[in-house]
């Protein structure tokens, strides 16, 4: 038995880191802008980007996902979020994935 909190660091938040990467890189930012934000390295920015870490679990599919990390992009291009905010969506769209998974999960 896996618990939430292994799916989410092992699965879910590397996804995410790439995601957030891809879409910031696209929207402007420089990969050492995005390395500071995440709190990961420059190189690890890199290796988002080149699909090298968080490419083979690509949980961010549905329209809904797709849509909330759009909204937190533009949020954090507009400079409108503060740590917690940028803690707290993360959050939440893991849990989204979380949830959606154990759906999934339960309909199999």
């Amino acid at each position: 038995m896996r618990l939430d909190c292994e799916i989410i660091s092992q699965d879910f938040l590397p996804a995410l880191r790439s995601a957030l990467a891809k879409e910031l890189s696209t929207g402007g930012m420089s990969q050492k802008s995005v390395a500071d934000l995440l709190g990961i390295s420059q190189p690890a920015v890199s290796q988002y980007l080149r699909d090298l870490r968080g490419a083979k679990n690509n949980f961010i599919t549905d329209e809904e996902l797709l849509s909330s990390l759009k909204k937190f992009c533009e949020k954090i291009i507009a400079k409108e979020l503060d740590e917690a905010g940028l803690k707290e969506n993360m959050y939440s769209i893991c849990k989204m994935a979380l949830d959606r998974k154990k759906k999934a999960r339960s309909l199999n």
